[in-house]
């Protein structure tokens, strides 16, 4: 479970930077790419947004497209819907807050965008398959050995 976490992270940093990379090669080759525009619209509507409440319209707003269009682009980009996306989002940058603060888990839940602490209690073991203290606890002890 943990393995899965960490590949998780892994990969989307690894798609992180395969973006910054076609970045920097579409400045070398100055072609309008829709589908790549709308990539990096979407991962910075998420990654700038995560933490307040958002919905697909707000997203369709952003993007100038109709919230039906956006759910599309959502599947064909990222196989998901708003809310998984949305909720990948959060718990990447919730893993970041256990491993690297020591802010509470009420905290770490409202910081990454939750409503409550149980509803980000429930979504993370659902997902991990452990409580955010256990992930803690078993992270934690895993980067001192």
């Amino acid at each position: 479970l943990l393995l899965e976490a960490l590949l998780q992270n892994f990969f989307i940093l690894l798609l992180r930077r395969l973006q910054e990379q076609t970045s920097v090669s579409e400045c070398i080759q100055p072609e309008y790419n829709l589908q790549t525009d709308r990539y990096n619209a979407i991962e910075t509507f998420f990654h700038t947004r995560y933490s307040n409440s958002i919905t697909e319209a707000d997203l369709a707003e952003t993007l100038s497209v109709s919230k039906r269009h956006t759910s599309r682009l959502l599947r064909q980009i990222y196989g998901n819907t708003f809310h998984e996306k949305l909720e990948e989002i959060r718990m990447h940058y919730a893993l970041q807050y256990l491993l690297q603060t020591s802010l509470s888990i009420e905290k770490v839940a409202y910081k990454v965008g939750y409503a409550s602490a149980s509803g980000f209690f429930v979504a993370f073991k659902k997902r991990y398959r452990m409580t955010p203290t256990e992930y803690r606890l078993a992270e934690g002890s895993a980067q001192i050995t």
